[in-house]
């Protein structure tokens, strides 16, 4: 046999399409020179009939509207080839197949054959390489079993081509599969690689191992592979999937005329297994067309194996969503509010137990005092709880040696012999012997990401931690965190109802107290006030002998033992402090003569120690007459202007000004530049006993009641005060109503 013919034998027997192409410039280029059998059969043809024949006319059929203007397809690699000698020439080509109507992948080389004009062009078709990457990764997100489901479905259907595909669901009970869920892809719209896929109507489909070879295969035999099957009295073609072929008759196909086999005569079974356990298989259906080639190999098969692992992951990974066991530990933490510790955590470890199926485990939880609080479950022991030092801890030294960090898990799947040894060497824990194969620490994180604690599990199995149990545990973990979480609020709100309790106590004594002062104080300032009074009546009989400014001042002694009376009725009668009603005896005034001025001539030797200069301002913009309490509003304005002058700069001024009346509303501002408000307090200095931060850091003086009765005799003139700036300057506003009838002002002149 010539070298030819054996040439010819390698490259039809190889699984790539392989051809030859002239590229010599002008009328022959593009021309095929050779083709291989495989390449030919992929395409439903003979290798005779396509020698000569231009390679974009005979293969890239469909491809004429993305061409050159010399003709040739967009990326040609046979093209580039020839104009780079002796360089290979790789693509991952993307095309439509002629005959399947299908947009494949192909990854195509391109080299030119050495002293000739000729180019060979391998191609291997990746299609199903890809999809199945791809699918891998998005099987990782999947949330549900019919999520899972779904995206099968949609890669088998409408990207790798699958003409119809089937799931079954294994019933252990009964030991058969029945048909779950049947879909199909129908061409969508004008551009025939494009499909959608349709819901096949179906009745009740069952696979039993007794009457059907590829089932019995499957839970008998326990096949885990994916196996290619074909019906050999309607499909006679010969079949490239060898070791994966299985030629069966259409009465040894169960199913056949249910599942219309006599148009769809491949298939392959692809087992699904959770966890060594069986769950279903996918049947998928390969399109038929008499003398063309399915477009699958042997390792994209075998690539259809490795994806229903993943799938499987996928499915045990939902599972751990999904478990009723799962689900009774989250009812758990739910009601472990105000449960002892101890009680919860024994629930959440019994129901772990069953859950993961772990012989011995125990939470370990850090004290303040360098103790280590241990809640332990053993499956022969049972649960117990202790608190000893740490240094003492067989757990403690565990968790030490692995360095526990959040989001790392140690797993000791099978123990060497020096860890065997210090397990044994660690003689704390009962259980403790040469029988632990396989160990894991998880670390319990709180919302913030801190480690609060460790869970350290034993198995006497052998890589018994697997992936799957793994992150059974991490999930339980974060159960046993959000239980921890629960019962230390319920500890928290405790701890604060009995500190909020104990404040209270507090306050009403401090309260008590103080209205004892107040009234000790009362007496106090009345028992030199009396006196005082009773001389100051008879000397103020001399009044009408006194000059302007002697008398000016009498007067204003008058108002200050006046203010002091008031003073002193207000500490005897601390219940009108906090009283909502202030009786009044109003008559007309004007505030800024009768009112703001004498108080102004009152506190200005005051403000002369403390270095503050008063100036009014505006006394015309406000109403002419108010009706008011002229005594009660005095103490507002002597209390306003004594606390301004108090916490007020050395060297600054203290305007009080009266802004433009609005709807009878007159708005007077006490302005100043000092220690100003604290933002937060512009309420809080308005209630009784409530002195601002900066206040009380500067002076002691001063009892918190000031303000409050300030207020509430502004309120009791259907009035408004309140902070109208915190700093720089502060202001202070008061707004008062004229609120009265009318006025005969000659009179009040008068």
């Amino acid at each position: 046999m010539g070298y030819r013919n054996i040439l010819r034998k390698i490259f039809d027997s190889s699984p790539a399409e392989i051809s030859v192409i002239e590229m010599t410039p002008g009328r022959k280029q593009f021309d095929i020179l050779f083709v291989n059998k495989t390449k030919a059969d992929n395409f439903g043809r003979e290798t005779s009939d396509v020698i000569g024949r231009k390679c974009y006319d005979t293969f890239e059929a469909l491809r004429t509207e993305d061409r050159d203007s010399d003709g040739h397809c967009s990326g040609c690699a046979a093209f580039e080839a020839s104009r780079r000698p002796g360089k290979a020439v790789h693509r991952e080509w993307p095309y439509i197949h002629p005959l399947k109507k299908q947009l494949r992948i192909t990854s195509v080389t391109a080299q030119q054959i050495p002293n000739t004009t000729a180019v060979v062009e391998i191609c291997r078709d990746c299609t199903v390489q890809k999809r199945v990457s791809e699918l891998t990764f998005r099987l990782a997100s999947a949330r549900s079993y019919q999520n899972i489901l779904d995206l099968v479905f949609a890669s088998f259907l409408q990207e790798m081509y699958f003409t119809r595909c089937r799931f079954y669901e294994f019933c252990s009970e009964k030991n058969y599969f029945f048909l779950k869920t049947f879909k199909k892809a129908v061409i969508d719209g004008q551009k025939s690689y494009l499909r959608k896929i349709q819901d096949v109507p179906f009745s009740n489909v069952i696979l039993s191992p007794a009457t059907s070879y590829p089932d019995d295969q499957i839970i008998h035999k326990g096949l885990r592979e994916p196996r290619f099957y074909y019906i050999s009295d309607i499909s006679n073609q010969r079949m490239s999937p060898g070791q994966y072929s299985k030629a069966l008759t259409f009465q040894e196909c169960v199913g056949g005329e249910d599942l219309d086999k006599t148009h769809h005569p491949m298939w392959i079974d692809l087992p699904l297994f959770c966890a060594d356990k069986l769950i279903g298989k996918l049947s998928v259906d390969l399109e038929y067309q008499e003398k063309l080639h399915p477009l699958l190999e042997d390792h994209e098969i075998e690539l259809l194996g490795i994806l229903m692992i993943h799938v499987g992951q996928a499915w045990e990974n939902v599972g751990l969503l999904n478990l009723k066991e799962l689900l009774e530990i989250d009812e758990l933490v739910l009601k472990s509010k105000g449960d002892d510790l101890a009680d919860i955590l024994n629930k959440i470890l019994q129901s772990g137990l069953k859950f993961i199926g772990m012989q011995h485990s125990a939470i370990c939880l850090p004290t303040e005092d360098d103790k280590l609080d241990i809640y332990c479950l053993d499956a022969a022991e049972g649960f117990a709880s202790r608190r000893i030092p740490r240094k003492e801890s067989y757990y403690a030294e565990i968790i030490h040696r692995c360095g526990i960090q959040p989001g790392r898990m140690l797993v000791l799947n099978a123990l060497s012999k020096a860890e065997r040894n210090m397990f044994a060497a660690l003689s704390c824990h009962k259980t403790t012997n040469a029988d632990i194969s396989s160990c894991l620490v998880c670390p319990i994180v709180d919302d913030e990401g801190q480690v609060i604690g460790a869970w350290y599990l034993e198995n006497q199995r052998p890589h018994f931690f697997t992936a799957y149990v793994q992150e059974r545990v991490n999930l339980i973990a974060h159960q046993i965190a959000l239980a921890l979480k629960s019962v230390q609020q319920v500890k928290d709100l405790a701890e604060k109802s009995r500190a909020a309790q104990e404040s209270k106590l507090q306050a009403e004594a401090s309260l008590i107290e103080k209205e004892g002062f107040f009234r000790t104080m009362q007496h106090e300032i009345m028992a030199p006030i009396d006196p005082i009074m009773q001389t100051f009546a008879k000397f103020k009989r001399k009044i009408a002998a006194l000059n302007l400014a002697d008398k000016s001042l009498v007067l204003l002694a008058e108002d200050g033992i006046r203010h002091c009376q008031f003073m002193s009725y207000t500490f005897d009668n601390i219940d009108f402090v906090r009283s909502q009603k202030v009786e009044l005896h109003r008559e007309p005034a004007q505030i800024f003569k009768q009112v703001i001025i004498p108080v102004i001539q009152t506190v200005k030797e005051f403000a002369r120690t403390q270095g503050v200069q008063l100036k009014y301002l505006g006394y015309q913009n406000v109403e002419k007459y108010i009706h008011l309490d002229i005594n009660l509003m005095r103490n507002v304005f002597f209390n306003l202007l004594r606390n301004s002058i108090r916490y007020a700069h050395s060297g600054t001024t203290i305007y009080i000004i009266g802004e433009k009346s609005e709807n009878n509303v007159s708005t007077i501002l006490i302005e100043d530049n000092g220690i100003g408000i604290p933002k937060g307090w512009e309420k809080r200095i308005f209630e009784l006993y409530e002195r601002a931060e900066n206040a009380r850091n500067i002076s002691s003086e001063g009892s918190g009641i000031g303000l409050y009765i300030t207020k509430k005799i502004i309120q009791a003139h259907n009035g408004d005060i309140y902070v109208a700036q915190h700093s720089n300057p502060t202001r202070i506003a008061i707004k008062l109503p004229e609120s009265g009838g009318e006025i005969d002002e000659n009179s009040l002149d008068r």
